[in-house]
């Protein structure tokens, strides 16, 4: 798994120095991964308070349908939102399991 480094960050973790030894080999690392949302997940999660069909947010958080359709799948892939049918309509809600 490739992750750029910008998303990663190391943690070091000291052990309790041993009888035999108290050298910088007792130092253990660990990568960690972050995600970090991006820009317009963010913006789409504040504006997202209530139910709203995909047009409705797309106009009120001012980017394009296409491309707030394609947040709206990362978020959901996320488990952040949910989403359903109604017509032609698709219909866009905060996830009850993750949102606080």
């Amino acid at each position: 798994m490739s992750v750029p480094s910008e998303f990663t960050t190391t943690l070091r973790i000291l052990l309790a120095p041993s009888k035999t030894s108290n050298k910088s080999s007792d130092l253990i690392s660990a990568r960690i991964y972050v995600t970090v949302p991006s820009k317009a997940e963010l913006r789409t999660l504040q504006e997202l308070v209530k139910e709203k069909s995909l047009s409705e947010l797309s106009e009120d958080i001012g980017y394009s349908l296409s491309y707030t359709s394609e947040v709206v799948v990362e978020l959901e892939e996320k488990g952040l939102v949910d989403t359903r049918k109604e017509g032609r309509r698709r219909l866009v809600s905060p996830s009850e399991s993750k949102a606080t």
